[in-house]
């Protein structure tokens, strides 16, 4: 857990739960996590080594039902905005750059849409992509494609599914690794390999889980669905970036995404998988970072 983890109420009395890294004096990114995930990913798998000299003020924030913040039945895509803005409110920050990871990049779409006016840059790294893209689940890790379906059709059978996850992380930590390469394409093979970052994988796991499986069971039902809104209704530039040896989100969901939207850039990483180095990370810190130094001021109303 997070040292400097701290609590918020949300506008409905649930406690959002988030933490802090980087430069205190520097660009404001929210970082919006993956799944499994949790406001602690960044402590681990090299971001603390990526941040430095990134000019970053990374803040974490847990979704609902991850790690600490309260679950919020039948929660969308487009409510987690407002969530956003009272953690950035709470922090007296007017501006800010939003990032998102694998699962978290619906999120920033959907924080495009409702917060255009408050933010500096809006990227998604490694992001999926709705259910209505063609050939969905084509070229998505084994273990998504069939919680995806689980979580929809079976809630209960898909929590028992996380629960016994759960406990293989704890019990029996290299055979839920082991688990885990089954889903890796050669690239991400070789960063896994590594016993730190195989430690860190399972720590976020048993971080995300920390409340029981409906939180991340939730999520597997949004990441099965239509986002809820349209991609016509985002003006705001988004920046994609994609590996094209990705084996747990497929390119092609980077590919539909840039394509609905009105003003996307998708670059494709040649190489490179699902997991990023310390060296990607950075760079992804720094376009953000960049970015807030060069926003034009907000747009005032009226």
């Amino acid at each position: 857990m997070t040292d400097n983890a701290a609590t918020v109420r949300a506008v409905d009395g649930r406690t959002l739960v988030y933490a802090e890294a980087g430069d205190p004096n520097g660009a404001p990114v929210f970082y919006f996590h993956g799944l499994p995930g949790s406001r602690s990913d960044f402590d681990r798998l090299g971001i603390p080594e990526a941040l430095v000299d990134s000019g970053v003020r990374l803040i974490g924030v847990d979704r609902p039902g991850f790690g600490a913040s309260d679950f919020q039945p039948g929660r969308r895509y487009d409510d987690w905005p407002a969530d956003v803005a009272t953690v950035a409110d709470e922090l007296g920050i007017s501006r800010f750059a939003v990032l998102g990871y694998s699962a978290g990049g619906p999120y920033v779409v959907a924080c495009a849409r409702a917060l255009a006016d408050r933010l500096t840059f809006a990227g998604i790294v490694s992001g999926v992509a709705p259910a209505e893209t063609p050939r969905f689940r084509d070229g998505m890790a084994k273990t998504d494609a069939i919680m995806t379906r689980l979580a929809r059709i079976a809630p209960p059978l898909a929590r028992l599914a996380i629960k016994q996850a759960t406990r293989t992380a704890e019990r029996s930590p290299e055979k839920f690794s082991r688990q885990f390469d089954k889903d890796l394409s050669a690239p991400d093979l070789e960063i896994h390999r590594d016993p730190a970052f195989r430690q860190a994988v399972r720590e976020i796991f048993l971080e995300s889980t920390r409340q029981g499986p409906d939180g991340v069971v939730h999520e597997y039902r949004l990441n099965g669905t239509r986002w809820g809104f349209a991609f016509e209704e985002v003006d705001f530039p988004i920046q994609l970036w994609q590996g094209d040896a990705d084996a747990i989100v497929p390119p092609h969901h980077a590919e539909y995404v840039a394509g609905r939207l009105a003003n996307a850039t998708l670059t494709v990483l040649p190489g490179i998988g699902h997991l990023h180095t310390p060296a990607r990370w950075h760079d992804f810190f720094t376009a953000a970072a960049a970015a807030h130094t060069t926003a034009p001021p907000a747009h005032q109303s009226g």
